[in-house]
C-alpha cells in the first residue's frame, strides 16, 4: 500500500499498509475525505487515499491523524481544520 511513498522530513521510505493502518472503531466519530467517482453516471465516492482518507474526531473536537498523514499533521482541532479547508477552497 505504501509503494513509492517517502517521508518528506526524513526522505526515508514509509512503511504503511493494511497491517499497521489505524482501524476504524465502532462508536467513534470520523471525518472522511472523499472524491467523486471518475464516472459521472455513478453516484459513488471514494477515499482520497488510504493514508489521508479519514481522521478521528474526539468528543472535545480534537483531530487525531495517523503518523503518515502529513497533510493534516498541523491540525489539532476541528475548528482549525475547517478554517484551513475553507481557505484552500476559497483561494
Amino acid at each position: 500500500m505504501s509503494a513509492n511513498l517517502v517521508d518528506a522530513s526524513t526522505l526515508k521510505a514509509l512503511s504503511y499498509g493494511e497491517a499497521n493502518a489505524p482501524a476504524l472503531e465502532e462508536g467513534e466519530v470520523y471525518l472522511f475525505f472523499l472524491t467523486q467517482s471518475p464516472d459521472a453516471k455513478q453516484a459513488y465516492r471514494f477515499s482520497v487515499n488510504p493514508m489521508q482518507g479519514y481522521a478521528r474526531v474526539d468528543k472535545d473536537d480534537h483531530v487525531h491523524v495517523s503518523h503518515v498523514n502529513s497533510a493534516l499533521a498541523g491540525c489539532k482541532d476541528l475548528g482549525s481544520l475547517v478554517r484551513e479547508i475553507r481557505d484552500i477552497m476559497e483561494s
